[in-house]
């Protein structure tokens, strides 16, 4: 009786047919691995915004009520609706450079990983070509990631 409890049990779990591949291989039971983690929260954050919205939600578990407040971006001169949440005492002035040096940065990585790219596409319009883009020069293979990088790059910007 008590397996049959157990199997609708995890039948409404949903963990029934939940198998996974440490469940055919008996080495590995639960608890062998450990992960600990923790949440550090800021103490102090700015905000680039106006408050909203405010939700008091009642925690009946917690027996508290806690509160909500949605973020409403602001509109800048030209236009543009823009809101921001950093950790720490910051100025506007700041978080906006922070943010413009944030997005230069992720801006350099992908046009680097996008280069690194176009020398595996070229190489691979070579080999469909006919033509062995390693017996090239140096220059000529670099013309030719380049030319490829171009089209890329004015394809999606455009």
């Amino acid at each position: 009786m008590e397996r049959m409890f157990k199997v609708f049990g995890e039948y409404l779990e949903g963990s029934l047919f939940d198998w996974q591949l440490g469940d055919i291989f008996p080495s590995c039971t639960p608890g062998d691995i450990r992960i600990r983690y923790s949440v550090q929260d800021p103490d102090v954050v700015s905000v680039l915004g106006y408050a909203g919205k405010v939700h008091v939600h009642a925690n009946a578990f917690l027996f508290k009520k806690e509160m909500f407040v949605e973020l409403e971006p602001i509109k800048t001169k030209n236009g543009e609706l823009m809101s921001m949440v950093h950790s720490g005492f910051i100025g506007a002035p700041e978080m906006i450079e922070r943010e413009d040096l944030q997005s230069r940065r992720m801006a350099i990585f992908f046009r680097i990983l996008s280069c690194v790219w176009s020398i595996a596409v070229v190489r691979r319009i070579g080999d469909i070509a006919g033509y062995d883009i390693g017996k090239s020069t140096y220059l000529q293979q670099f013309q030719m990631t380049c030319a490829y990088w171009s089209f890329a790059i004015a394809t999606i910007c455009s």
